[in-house]
């Protein structure tokens, strides 16, 4: 807890001008939305597709006001901002990460987050890593609490088909990376396992072999795209080989060999069968002010909405209604780097192996996560003995 005895995030997922990117990945968001358009009409609003208008029409009038007098970056910054500023009054926030879209098509990303990074302990940005600036990385180096996400399948245009078809894209993508940690920036990057690169990943680690403050977080395609981008068995095989073979060599830059134990078993059998405590530590919010199911986070009503107030202090963050061990639809088939949290309730992974991720190295971040899988640890163990009771009830009534 901290001071002000608001429940705390460790991370605040929050999405800003979430339709707007230069990519059009094969697996995002089942194929991509493809109607939004970065292109501008003479008043310099953004082109959107006719579900834009429904969506908003259904919103509340507090973030219909936004964009009474215009449709550009700044509307959609300036709601977003005023979604953080509500989040405050609710949750105390330890690591603020954003993403679109993809965040650097808005030319003034870079002064947007010098307004407020050093209201976080840590900012995380998500990005393609396609059009960040060498200007622009000598400033963030100066903010000192910023690190990067960048989204990348591999360093050759062959293990990256997914992300594009572009070799001089792909290669531009990587010396963004190189040049963000050649200055120190931590970078965590966010590797989807295709057809394309689950038989290619050693090249990859082989890239960023001497790398600092890198970690690589392999996951699988997911959703409806998996019908056409999937690995095969024998990809997986490969996959499992080059992580036992070669995993001291590279374990500078990857995740805890438990992760990849995880991994590759949901690879392999198509199901997830581990608990999940994500949601007592990240709350994910769209850009228009909705508290999201996954992460769940913050107890709330359907269609609630932080500007207009639906939400308040009196919600908290470990969530009672959430049980880890249940099979809900949406984690039947998903690991990402957020398993890490996991692994540490899990008791499997130590403080020191969380702290590998750049976005977690900060010690008074740590002491949260540590605090909260208490909370956990309390809260579960009540559960179960509350289960054991009805159940010692049920059998002495069967007697």
């Amino acid at each position: 807890m901290t001071k002000s005895n608001k429940p705390i995030a460790i991370y605040q997922d929050q999405r800003i001008a979430e339709e707007w990117c230069n990519f059009r990945c094969e697996y995002c968001e089942g194929f991509c939305p493809t109607e939004y358009s970065l292109r501008k009409d003479e008043n310099g609003n953004l082109h959107v597709a006719e579900e834009w208008y429904d969506k908003i029409e259904k919103m509340p009038e507090s973030v219909k006001k936004f964009f009474a007098n215009g449709r550009g970056f700044k509307e959609f910054y300036d709601v977003a901002t005023a979604v953080m500023n509500e989040s405050k009054k609710v949750m105390d926030t330890d690591i603020l990460k954003i993403s679109g879209g993809e965040l650097t098509v808005n030319p003034n990303l870079c002064n947007y987050v010098e307004t407020l990074h050093n209201q976080y302990k840590m900012v995380q940005i998500l990005s393609n890593g396609s059009n960040i600036k060498s200007e622009e990385i000598e400033r963030y180096k100066r903010m000192g609490n910023v690190t990067f996400q960048i989204s990348l399948d591999g360093v050759t245009a062959e293990a990256n088909y997914s992300k594009s078809h572009s070799s001089f894209m792909t290669k531009k993508v990587v010396e963004t990376i190189d040049e963000l940690l050649n200055n120190g920036i931590g970078v965590e990057i966010n590797c989807v396992l295709t057809k394309y690169n689950t038989d290619k990943f050693k090249e990859f680690l082989e890239h960023f072999k001497n790398a600092k403050n890198l970690m690589i977080v392999p996951r699988p395609v997911r959703g409806e795209p998996r019908s056409i981008l999937d690995f095969n068995e024998q990809q997986i095989l490969e996959f499992e080989r080059c992580i036992i073979d070669n995993y001291n060599k590279y374990n500078n830059i990857l995740p805890p060999l438990p992760y990849f134990e995880r991994l590759i078993n949901i690879m392999k059998t198509g199901k997830r069968s581990y608990k999940c405590y994500i949601p007592y530590f990240i709350q994910s919010i769209d850009g228009y002010g909705k508290f999201e199911m996954c992460p769940i986070g913050l107890q709330y009503k359907d269609n609630s909405n932080v500007i207009s107030g639906d939400i308040n202090s009196n919600h908290i963050l470990i969530n009672s209604e959430y049980k880890p061990n249940n099979n809900y639809q949406l984690c039947d088939y998903c690991i990402i780097q957020y398993e890490m949290l996991n692994l540490y309730v899990d008791g499997i992974i130590s403080e020191d192996e969380l702290k590998k991720m750049p976005s977690l190295n900060n010690n008074d971040i740590i002491m949260h996560i540590k605090h909260i899988k208490h909370d956990i640890m309390d809260m579960e163990s009540v559960r179960d003995n509350n289960e054991r009771g009805n159940k010692e009830k049920v059998l002495s009534r069967n007697r």
